[in-house]
């Protein structure tokens, strides 16, 4: 048995892609006391229950990086604009692919 989506109640989870802070922290709120309801619900088995509170431990993470993500953003426009928006950034990054030898 495998749990795509939760909804209990008027709460439910929907993905955000450009929500406000003030809208990233309802929803983080909501998921919150989700955890709490569900860890205090007796109608479901422990295997069920478990599903649940996993699923919505993962929202609440992707929700919580979301809302770190925005901060981070909007602190770079900020002193961006601080410093008279005349930056520039350069980065590089570089990797060594590793190899398997199969031979006996």
């Amino acid at each position: 048995m495998s749990i795509s989506s939760v909804s209990s109640g008027s709460a439910s989870y929907s993905p955000a892609t450009s929500s406000s802070s003030s809208q990233l922290d309802k929803q983080i709120a909501k998921i919150q006391q989700e955890i709490i309801k569900e860890q205090a619900n007796k109608a479901d088995d422990a295997k069920t229950k478990a599903q649940k509170i996993q699923l919505l431990q993962q929202q609440l993470q992707q929700l919580e990086l979301q809302a770190r993500q925005q901060s981070t953003s909007n602190a770079a426009v900020s002193n961006n604009t601080a410093s008279g928006g005349n930056t520039t950034s350069s980065s590089s990054a570089t990797g060594t692919a590793g190899s398997i030898d199969t031979t006996a």
